[in-house]
């Protein structure tokens, strides 16, 4: 365990991640510990697993 002062910037970070290419008027939100939930607009879903993709490759990239 590396604690707070190493663990909220990460999380800080991780927080932004989802914003790169998300659909306007998405929103990101810490629900607990390491849970993070993404709430983009209704859409079709071809575009929502495109979304999907794209942010699972952000979120695999080293920090």
């Amino acid at each position: 365990m590396l604690g707070f002062v190493h663990g909220d910037p990460f999380q800080r970070e991780f927080r932004q991640r989802p914003r790169g290419n998300a659909p306007g008027g998405s929103g990101v939100a810490r629900l607990r510990g390491d849970e993070f939930a993404v709430l983009a607009p209704a859409t079709d879903g071809p575009a929502a697993m495109a979304f999907a993709t794209e942010l699972e490759g952000r979120l695999a990239q080293p920090f």
